[in-house]
């Protein structure tokens, strides 16, 4: 009986620390979002651009535009000039290469965003 119960502390012990890494991971501090993230689809809000107060974003029509952003926790708040009409979206995820969130402004689906930009899909 000893054994069983050594074996599942181990096991637990083992589990809880792989799921501590990775949520370690997605949680880089939320400087780490400024910069340049591409979305690597022809669609709205396919490129991001944050510097300290401001997110350029770019559309797939000729359409660019600048929003004010704020972080507070987890969320993302983007909004145009005061901040009465405000989108939130959660961030699940953000590291150095990727940003993934549950939106952005109006769209309402999850995303994940890279430093990297590569060709786009149609879709």
């Amino acid at each position: 009986m000893k054994k069983i119960i050594l074996a599942f502390s181990l096991l637990t012990f083992i589990l809880d620390g792989c799921s501590d890494s990775k949520t370690a991971s997605c949680n880089q501090p939320t400087t780490d979002i400024k910069g340049t993230w591409y979305l690597n689809k022809w669609t709205d809000y396919h490129t991001l651009v944050f510097n300290d107060a401001t997110v350029y974003v770019d559309n797939q029509v000729d359409t660019v535009f600048t929003l004010k952003y704020l972080i507070k926790a987890d969320t993302l708040i983007v909004f145009a000039g005061q901040p009465t009409t405000q989108f939130k979206n959660k961030i699940v995820c953000l590291t150095k290469e990727n940003l993934t969130v549950d939106g952005i402004g109006e769209v309402k689906e999850t995303r994940t965003y890279s430093r990297e930009k590569k060709e786009f899909k149609n879709e």
